[in-house]
């Protein structure tokens, strides 16, 4: 069943995977209370995972699926070329949206009206994990063995560095979550941005050719090769939270 543009009532921890989501639950509801109550103008945006700009490539952020690649990252510098299981659903699915439609988004909201309460902004397509493992191991010198129930007790010493590095992402590295979008789609018409393999390769791309010229080792992407040679517009990302005030 979809997460539905509506507010959900609060509920204890063992209705949520971490405290992060169950924080944003009693947050939106503290903000109904005052939109209720206290008639304050206010709409709730939520946002699914926020990546980089899938026409540049260009990616800022350190968040979500780039926290675990950044990890596979700084492993790969010390065991190249090994072959590890990792405990991930394969056809389990990321929902992310460019950070060029949510600004747009973002940005529209200021020129309509009657504007719903709760707006979910996501994305249509949600790309699945094995998607996002194939891009990972044609870039880094890694293969990646997803096992949708893999205990820690089979695990090899490498593949339990790893696991160690996935405390929080692992528990929605086997979600399927779907989101209603009928409010965002009265709102807005569709503006092509919307998230696909290419364009998330070209945000793993950019990020580990970043990562690299922090100091990690560059030897897995040579002077010349295509990583070393895209020139990239800078982009300045900027987290909203969209409140209107009473009158």
């Amino acid at each position: 069943m979809p997460f539905i543009e509506e507010f959900y009532e609060n509920e204890d921890i063992t209705h949520f995977r971490n405290y992060y989501e169950q924080s944003k639950r009693y947050a939106e509801n503290i903000v109904r209370k005052h939109i209720e109550n206290q008639k304050l103008k206010a709409n709730i945006i939520r946002l699914s995972q926020v990546v980089g700009d899938n026409q540049s490539g260009v990616t800022k952020t350190h968040y979500g699926i780039f926290d675990f690649i950044k990890k596979l990252q700084k492993f790969t510098t010390s065991y190249p070329n090994e072959a590890v299981r990792i405990q991930i659903d394969p056809i389990a699915t990321q929902n992310m949206i460019p950070i060029n439609n949510a600004i747009d988004y973002l940005m529209g909201v200021l020129n309509k009206e009657n504007l719903p309460v709760i707006l979910n902004f996501v994305s249509k397509r949600p790309l699945k994990n094995n998607e996002i493992i194939d891009s990972v191991c044609s870039l880094l010198p890694l293969v990646i063995v997803p096992k949708k129930d893999l205990d820690k007790e089979s695990m090899n010493k490498r593949e339990r560095m790893i696991a160690s590095g996935m405390s929080f992402t692992a528990v929605y590295a086997k979600t399927h979550l779907e989101f209603d979008t009928t409010n965002l789609e009265k709102m807005f018409s569709p503006n092509g941005n919307e998230i696909s393999p290419e364009s998330l390769h070209r945000m793993i791309e950019y990020f580990l050719k970043q990562n690299l010229k922090k100091g990690r080792r560059k030897k897995y992407f040579p002077e010349n090769s295509k990583a070393s040679t895209i020139k990239y517009p800078t982009l300045i990302t900027v987290s909203l939270l969209y409140w209107q005030c009473p009158e």
